[in-house]
């Protein structure tokens, strides 16, 4: 379970330029990326809470009873959705996780979750308010991967190393102008 606790934070605790460049990187594919960072934390969750229920009032013995039927898999699927609406409500309440590092763990990857997807979205407004439309076509299929350098160097017929230039003046315009828009966390991770 630590192993994946040290993914939560990681993504606020980068520098704003640094988080652009994260978002550029994972351009493509950020919408898949949260969605496997929010199972990755549902996971921890799950695990933090069978963990939870495994240690309380634990004497060392163990006693078979059953006053019917007993459907882990029931159980788990439940917290899943559960743990599900967390992630669309934003919030978990501390009778979820009576731990406090647990529950600060938890309010942090919620936190970090949504933070990806506004500051994905500051990016991409980005496009409209400080780029023109050729610009934004251009660095827009750079981004999503549709054209390589040379594609570009094609289409603009100049060189390779001019086009290299160009996408480079034109990510450099965006990003200066989006990074007022993000803001530096300095937010404590629960150790």
């Amino acid at each position: 379970m630590k192993a994946k606790q040290n993914v939560i934070g990681m993504y606020v605790g980068l520098s704003a330029k640094n988080r652009i460049d994260f978002l550029i990187k994972h351009y493509v594919d950020i919408e898949r990326l949260r969605e496997a960072y929010k199972d990755w934390v549902v996971d921890i969750m799950i695990d933090a809470r069978t963990s939870n229920r495994n240690r309380k009032d634990d004497l060392g013995v163990r006693v078979q009873t059953s006053n019917g039927i007993s459907d882990i898999t029931f159980c788990q699927a439940t917290e899943r959705i559960l743990f599900d609406d967390c992630f669309k409500k934003l919030m978990v309440t501390e009778d979820m996780f009576p731990d406090p590092y647990e529950y600060e763990l938890i309010n942090l990857a919620l936190f970090e979750w949504d933070l990806m997807k506004r500051e994905y979205e500051n990016l991409r407004h980005g496009f409209k308010l400080f780029l023109d439309e050729e610009e934004t076509k251009i660095i827009d299929s750079y981004f999503k991967r549709e054209k390589l350098l040379y594609d570009i160097a094609d289409e603009y017929c100049i060189e390779p190393e001019s086009a290299n230039k160009r996408v480079y003046r034109i990510r450099k315009k965006l990003v200066s102008g989006v990074i007022p828009r993000f803001k530096e966390y300095n937010i404590r991770i629960p150790a």
